[in-house]
């Protein structure tokens, strides 16, 4: 017969293992899940809403931040205007930016977002604790942050995104 603490002990060993091999399995993330938030829709895009907490619930979405001004966003918007050509689902945060040239650059280089705004309130930008544009973060469907970047998007990067947003698509 085997002792209550001996007891005790298997059953915590075997939770640990396999709390271990979940973890194995889990996509990359680091820890943030999204509070409510409010970003200012484009009042020149009414088809295009601009993103909401309740809105990036239970799907995947690319959340993307980025200014017109900023060169390295220029650079990355063909990757974005491909991947939403691929049917991934797109959204856009404009940072320290105005609606109108948001609205020009759009209209020049295509848009490939299903939600934009401009976060002037920090709101979002704060609760990512983000540094710098471009960049880009892959939200689960519990709008957790499943993986990111402060890079601009190039193939690499693209290639490591879908890889991760087929893992958690299961």
């Amino acid at each position: 017969m085997i002792g209550r603490r001996a007891f005790l002990a298997s059953i915590a060993a075997s939770l640990a293992t396999s709390a271990r091999a979940e973890d194995a399995t889990a996509p990359d993330s680091n820890g943030t899940v999204l509070g409510s938030f409010q970003v200012e829709a484009l009042p020149g895009l009414v088809d295009v809403p601009a993103p909401t907490l309740e809105a990036l619930q239970d799907q995947i979405t690319v959340l993307n931040f980025w200014a017109s001004w900023c060169e390295a966003c220029q650079e990355e918007h063909r990757y974005l205007v491909n991947l939403q050509r691929k049917g991934v689902r797109i959204a856009g945060v404009a940072v320290q930016d105005r609606g109108e040239a948001v609205l020009r650059y759009l209209e020049k280089a295509g848009n490939p977002y299903g939600f934009v705004g401009i976060d002037n309130k920090r709101e979002l930008i704060t609760m990512l604790s983000l540094r710098s544009i471009p960049q880009t973060f892959l939200i689960g469907r519990r709008c957790e942050v499943v993986w990111q970047t402060d890079e601009g998007l190039d193939n690499a990067l693209v290639a490591e995104l879908l890889g991760k947003i087929e893992a958690i698509s299961g």
